[in-house]
């Protein structure tokens, strides 16, 4: 199987061959290949325990649910602090209102 990055290094070879770079330039891709080894070579070591690898799908897939909140003790805190505010600026336009004078209609949507 290829990454994305080899694939990306394999294109980056073939079109360099067809403008014709120096053989100091095609070494270049070279060594920024080896930097996207190193690189992998590192997220493995982080790795090595029981979690999943961060471009495996497992790993992925554990990243996205990270971010899902929807029903969890956060999203209840973000829903109350939502309704804290909203109460808040009502407040603050009713107050506001009724210092210039006007009618202190305020809607709740």
């Amino acid at each position: 199987m290829v990454s994305t990055i080899e694939a990306l290094y394999f294109a980056s070879w073939e079109i360099a061959l067809q403008k014709g770079w120096s053989s100091q330039q095609l070494d270049m891709l070279v060594e920024v290949m080896w930097l996207f080894g190193l690189q992998r070579y590192q997220i493995h070591a982080k790795y090595r325990s029981d979690k999943a690898l961060p471009f495996t799908p497992d790993g992925k897939e554990a990243r996205r649910a990270m971010y899902r909140t929807v029903g969890t003790e956060k999203h209840e805190r973000d829903k109350a602090k939502g309704r804290l505010l909203k109460r808040q600026q009502r407040e603050e336009k009713k107050k506001k209102a009724l210092t210039n004078g006007e009618p202190a209609v305020i809607s709740h949507t």
